[in-house]
């Protein structure tokens, strides 16, 4: 049951007030013996608001003193807004697997709503490396994820 609550006061990235609150709360252990924390963020930067909530799973390192072998299983979803009326919705359909020693998310599957578009990013079978596929309108692209660089994926 132990907490952990960031709270923003008086703190500006830039010329950007941020406020509200990140709370990560250790909620157990699972039937898995892996020990699982719920997410709950509703803070803001300067024009937008985030609210996020999940889970996250820590399936391997836990105990250990090596940050770089913890592998953990993010599931959730989360709206941001923006002043002028966007929205951006997140929706993890496929838990994502974040590989410490990798540097990379390196499975699972996120989906992105915003003005009525949809965008689906797939993070891989488990390899680490920095390509992902994103599916938006019936085509897929692949993008280089260190470089934020999408090409039109060859059949």
């Amino acid at each position: 049951n132990a907490q952990r609550s960031i709270t923003f006061d008086s703190f500006y990235i830039n010329d950007q007030l941020v406020s509200g609150e990140k709370i990560l709360s250790n909620i157990g252990v699972d039937e898995d013996g892996h020990v699982v924390f719920d997410i709950d963020n509703d803070f803001s930067v300067g024009d937008w608001t985030r609210e996020a909530t999940g889970t996250k799973t820590w399936i391997e390192g836990f105990g250990s003193n090596d940050y770089s072998d913890n592998i953990f299983l993010l599931e959730g979803s989360s709206l941001t807004s923006r002043a002028n009326g966007l929205e951006i919705s997140r929706t993890i359909i496929s838990p994502l697997r974040v590989d410490r020693s990798c540097g990379y998310i390196t499975e699972g599957v996120l989906n992105i709503e915003w003005n009525e578009n949809l965008a689906s990013i797939d993070f891989g079978d488990g390899s680490c490396d920095d390509i992902a596929t994103i599916t938006r309108d019936e085509q897929e692209f692949v993008i280089d994820l260190d470089n934020f660089r999408c090409r039109r994926r060859v059949n």
